[in-house]
This record gives structure tokens, C-alpha cells and sequence, in this order.
């Protein structure tokens, strides 16, 4: 009687299934799943494979031969993969009696993402500067000021867009503390609610566990510096003014008196004065306006000869503005 050897099987351990890993992950092992595939027959055993790239819209066959184990865990099939959603299918195996069985309905989808993305969304304000540290346009300072760096005041709203699949994580650093928040749009929003900087540090998304891309590196002095200054933004505090009355306290100036005002600035010169100076019988009636721009100092002095209240009403510094309710 002559012997009949049972034909070789080949099936995937989790056929149907659909594994997920990002393109920064495709150089390292440690970090991708493999496909693992159960084979039944004499050892050694060949397999015949197919990859049907769907972006490309293209086949590819790939041979695996002498195979020693009856379980693989096939890692080197990432080698052709990029960008997109791949089906891998067993289609032939033959093992070392010779036998050749043809394979249907055993495949797995592989997705391979892009990293998650993200980029400043610069939207307009109400507290900018117009003094000449921006770049027209933008909440930048341009090279005279120190450098391509988005700045924002006490007040604004910082704006990153996220590309990728919702819901982010995002890891960022304020005011010296690291946080790390759940983002389920694909926006990225904080309120600058006091001066500091904010750096993005990292960010994932949910294509899969592995797409975390980490925007800081250690230099050779073992300090840590950020990939992408473009992503931080440096919030500075809304500048203020302050009123002092000089030598003279009286309310009403009579003809040839002269009472000295003196206006104290915080914040970062030049600054942009605006005051008022309005009617004693009619606080609401304003009977002069004055602007004095490109003060270095941080404080300025007026001899006021004309009755009325003098009132501050906006105070620009190097990079924001101030206002009050007569604005």
C-alpha cells in the first residue's frame, strides 16, 4: 500500500482581523505586531503569499520558503507596506513531501497610518500690538524682535490644528508643567489666562497605539530642546497705566495754572499712550483726545493748563494693548 500524506494547511491564528500601526513605526520591530500564521505538514514548508495594496490598486506575490516552525510570525511582510490599508492572503503552501494545497479565504488587513499632524492656527486678535515687532499679518516676531516665534497677550486664544484620527492626546508644558489632555476634534484650543510659554511636547492620535510623535530631543550636554519651536507660543501679560496727580490736587484749573499729570507704564516699551480729557459738568462729554506713540521710558509727564478729567483709555506695549469701557 503506498502512503498518502495529508495535504498541508496554512490559515492565519486570526484570520478576518484588521491590525493597525503608524509609518513612523515600520523601522522597528519592537514596536509592530506581527501576523501570525499556524501551518500544518511535513517541515520544511513554503508559502505563497499576496499583498494587494489598495491605494496603489496593486498585487504583489510574495514566496516565504524553508520555513522550520509550524506557527509564524511574520514581521518581514511590513517591509512592503507603506502608507494605507493592505490585504495579505495565503494563497498556496507546500510542505516537504511535496504536497501543494491552494488556500482560500484566509487573509488579515494591515492599515498603515500616517503620523498625526499639527499646526498653528493663527486667528485674529483684540490685544495685539500694532507696534512694529509683527510680522504684518501674523502674531509673529519677525527677525528684528528675536526670532520666528508666535507670541500671544493675556486674553488670546492659542489654536492648534490636528491631523489624524480623533480623539488626540496631546502633551504640552506651560509655565514650567507638563499636562496631558484628551482632544476628541481636531482642534486644540487654550486660553492664555497668564503670561508664560507654551510648548507642545508630543501627540498621538487613535490610528493606532504606536503614532505618538515626540517633538523633543536631547542635545549632546544632556539638555532638552524642542523639534518644533514653531509650535510654542510665548504669552506676554497685558500691559497696565497709572495715573499720579503731581504737586497741584485741585479738580478745576483756573487761568494760568498748571497742574502735572504723570502717566506710569508696566509693561514692554516703546509704549502707545491714548488719554481723554473730558468735561467736569459732563463726565460722558469728551473735549480732547491725545495719542503719543514711541515712549522709551515707563513713565510720561503732561503740564495740563485746561480743566477737566484726564483719563488714560488705552496703553500699548512692544506686544499688547490695553483698554477701557470708553474704548
Amino acid at each position: 500500500m503506498i502512503p498518502v500524506s495529508p495535504l498541508p494547511v496554512a490559515q492565519f491564528l486570526e484570520s478576518g482581523r484588521s491590525f493597525q500601526t503608524c509609518v513612523s513605526s515600520l523601522s522597528d520591530l519592537d514596536k509592530l505586531e506581527p501576523l501570525p500564521i499556524q501551518l500544518t505538514g511535513k517541515l520544511p514548508i513554503d508559502i505563497k503569499l499576496q499583498v494587494y495594496h489598495e491605494q496603489e490598486d496593486k498585487r504583489e506575490i510574495i514566496n516565504l520558503r524553508n520555513i522550520q516552525t509550524h506557527v509564524v510570525n511574520l514581521y518581514s511582510i511590513y517591509e512592503k507596506l507603506n502608507i494605507g490599508a493592505h490585504t495579505v492572503s495565503i494563497l498556496e503552501v507546500k510542505d516537504g513531501n511535496g504536497c501543494i494545497s491552494e488556500i482560500e479565504k484566509q487573509e488579515v488587513t494591515v492599515h498603515i497610518n500616517d503620523v498625526p499632524r499639527i499646526r498653528h492656527l493663527v486667528e485674529e486678535s483684540s490685544v495685539l500690538s500694532d507696534h512694529q515687532q509683527l510680522t504684518p499679518g501674523s502674531n509673529t516676531i519677525n527677525a528684528a524682535a528675536g526670532g520666528d516665534q508666535h507670541y500671544y497677550c493675556v486674553g488670546d486664544h492659542i489654536t492648534y490644528l490636528l491631523n489624524g484620527v480623533p480623539p488626540f492626546t496631546v502633551y504640552y508644558q506651560f509655565a514650567d508643567k507638563r499636562h496631558k489632555v484628551e482632544v476628541p476634534s481636531n482642534y486644540f484650543k487654550r486660553r492664555a489666562s497668564k503670561d508664560g510659554e507654551l510648548s507642545i511636547l508630543a501627540l498621538s492620535d487613535s490610528s493606532s497605539k504606536n503614532c505618538l510623535v515626540n517633538f523633543t530631543a536631547v542635545d549632546t550636554l544632556g539638555d532638552v530642546f524642542n523639534l518644533r519651536p514653531d509650535l510654542t507660543a510665548k504669552i506676554y501679560d497685558l500691559p497696565s497705566v497709572e495715573i499720579v496727580q503731581g504737586e497741584s490736587i485741585e479738580e478745576d484749573i483756573y487761568e494760568g495754572e498748571q497742574v502735572e499729570i504723570i502717566f506710569k507704564f508696566v509693561g514692554n516699551p516703546p509704549f502707545k499712550l491714548t488719554y481723554i480729557r473730558t468735561d467736569l459738568s459732563n463726565p460722558e462729554k469728551i473735549v480732547e483726545t491725545e495719542v503719543v506713540d514711541h515712549i522709551q521710558g515707563y513713565e510720561y509727564r503732561i503740564l495740563a493748563n485746561l480743566e477737566g478729567t484726564y483719563e488714560a483709555i488705552e496703553i500699548q506695549d512692544a506686544f499688547c494693548v490695553a483698554r477701557n469701557h470708553h474704548v
